[in-house]
């Protein structure tokens, strides 16, 4: 199996990160990461701001501020286009451009948490480390949402060939779901799901293999540190 190294899929997501447009190149959120939105937006008395980790071209952080949330979004790419974005939506986002393993949480702390589709890009050795990050940073009685892309295949279309990305987790769902069941013992979980999800990605042309055609599992997770129904 073909191993695409780090400095590629950096190119490959540059490149899906300079599209022209108002809209974001990943369309409209998932179903889960709506109803996420709505759970916020039900809660607007104690959430005020909002990390999103691996914000990518802003889709989430976008929407979020328009809702009146407070927004600072992390990614190694996609500053100039975030910001042309929440400029042309009317609302402001603090974009930290850096690579999101090397950003210093420190004593910064937030009323909700986000990390949509990120983790399969995050070396295993450090995933551990990174939801112990977003915990501490959450403020209690906050909201964290965590997708995980699990059992994750992508294949060239042109060629049908498997490929992986160097480092790549390799999540399976029952390696995803232990994981944030032990991280979150202590939480109250609102909402724990898989499901199956066929797409082409890239979405976009440019100087990566042409939509290649991924089959992947994800799975969500809702969390709270406090007992909240979801309607």
């Amino acid at each position: 199996m073909k191993i695409i190294p780090k400095k590629i899929i950096n190119q490959w997501y540059q490149a899906e990160y300079k599209h022209p447009g108002n809209e974001s190149v990943y369309q409209s959120a998932p179903v889960a990461l709506q109803k996420f939105y709505g759970l916020l937006e039900k809660n607007k008395k104690t959430v005020k701001t909002i990390l999103d980790v691996g914000c990518g071209d802003g889709r989430t952080s976008i929407e979020l501020a328009k809702l009146g949330f407070q927004v600072t979004g992390i990614d190694l790419f996609g500053k100039e286009v975030v910001e042309h974005r929440a400029k042309a939506a009317g609302v402001k986002i603090n974009f930290i451009q850096t690579d999101i393993l090397a950003y210093q949480f420190g004593n910064a702390k937030y009323d909700a948490i986000i990390s949509s589709e990120v983790f399969h890009l995050i070396p295993k050795r450090d995933i551990s480390r990174l939801i112990d990050e977003i915990i501490a940073t959450t403020n209690f009685g906050g909201f964290v949402y965590i997708s995980i892309l699990s059992d994750l295949r992508r294949h060239f279309l042109k060629t049908g060939e498997e490929f992986k990305y160097e480092d790549r987790p390799d999540f399976t769902v029952e390696n995803s779901r232990e994981l944030l069941k032990s991280k979150f013992s202590n939480w109250d979980i609102l909402e724990l799901k898989t499901f199956m999800d066929e797409q082409d990605w890239p979405v976009k042309k440019g100087s990566y293999p042409n939509r290649a055609l991924p089959l992947e599992r994800r799975i969500r997770l809702f969390n709270c540190s406090k007992a909240v129904e979801l309607n």
